[in-house]
């Protein structure tokens, strides 16, 4: 399907790059809609104010509008995605709480390295400082895609040394939850007895 087709279909004319033509989506008198190619699309505009979906809908209506081509996904294909989508979110979950893990690991670092460099004024302390707050900084900022490459890039290192921070993650996770429903409840206990 090409403009140069809806536009002979519909008996438009030439004009300058395009075709002007009447508009299918309104009685229209005077050629008002515009019809080009662009970059391997097709392009329309009326000028007389239809919107682009109701033209669209009037071309289409005709079998003058290319349909997009849908692939119908095979069973096999769809446990494919399903598992690989499991996969993904299981990484990306892991990878969070690697990332929280290590974030926490630096700030201790990072206090360290300036309680020492506070003890010991040397440039060799402040240089260990201020390399722990650089490499802080990047981790606190790391997501998306660059956080998926860091962390993938730790497992291939030393798989380990993640897995013990994904836990240490986890395990500060569930102490936190501990200590947020002790709390809800000794506040629940005392508006109830007020």
């Amino acid at each position: 399907m090409t403009a140069a087709h809806i536009a002979e279909v519909l008996n438009g004319r030439r004009s300058g790059s395009g075709w002007m033509a009447r508009c299918p989506a309104h009685r229209d008198a005077n050629p008002s809609l515009s019809i080009r190619n662009s970059d391997g699309k097709i392009l329309i505009h009326c000028f007389a104010g239809c919107s682009q979906d109701d033209v669209v809908s009037a071309l289409r209506q005709r079998g003058l509008w290319p349909e997009k081509a849908r692939h119908q996904w095979t069973r096999a294909e769809r446990r494919e995605y399903a598992r690989r989508r499991s996969r993904a979110e299981t990484l990306a979950e892991r990878a969070l709480r690697w990332r929280t893990a290590l974030v926490r690991q630096l700030q201790q670092a990072k206090a360290a390295a300036y309680a020492q460099y506070l003890a010991h004024p040397d440039e060799h302390s402040e240089q260990a400082w201020a390399d722990t707050a650089q490499q802080l900084f990047s981790y606190e900022e790391l997501c998306g895609a660059a956080l998926a490459q860091r962390y993938h890039e730790a497992m291939t290192r030393d798989p380990v040394a993640v897995d013990r921070l994904i836990a240490e993650a986890r395990d500060d996770e569930a102490h936190a939850q501990r200590c947020t429903a002790f709390i809800l409840a000794a506040m629940v206990l005392k508006v109830g007895a007020e």
